[in-house]
């Protein structure tokens, strides 16, 4: 699998099918970034796709994005 990711502004950044430029996150970043997308500004609890897209959209990626963001909103307390 080639990412064609490349260093931009001292981060590694990636161009979306859109043409869109996404910032790389590291497993840090990314769980506080799924953390505070799935509890939304008025407790929303997103579901994975829902989130994976969000995500996306504020311009972010990680390779395993999907995947991710789907057990996370698996293992979620409030369901």
């Amino acid at each position: 699998m080639t990412l064609n990711c490349l260093m931009w502004n001292e981060g590694l950044v990636r161009k979306s099918k859109d043409e869109e430029i996404l910032r790389c996150l590291g497993k840090k970043e990314y769980m506080k970034v799924m953390g505070e997308t799935h509890e939304g500004i008025c407790g929303a609890h997103q579901g994975g796709r829902k989130m994976c897209w969000l995500i996306r959209r504020y311009g972010y990626f990680w390779p395993t994005m999907m995947k991710d963001c789907i057990n996370y909103s698996k293992g979620c307390e409030s369901r």
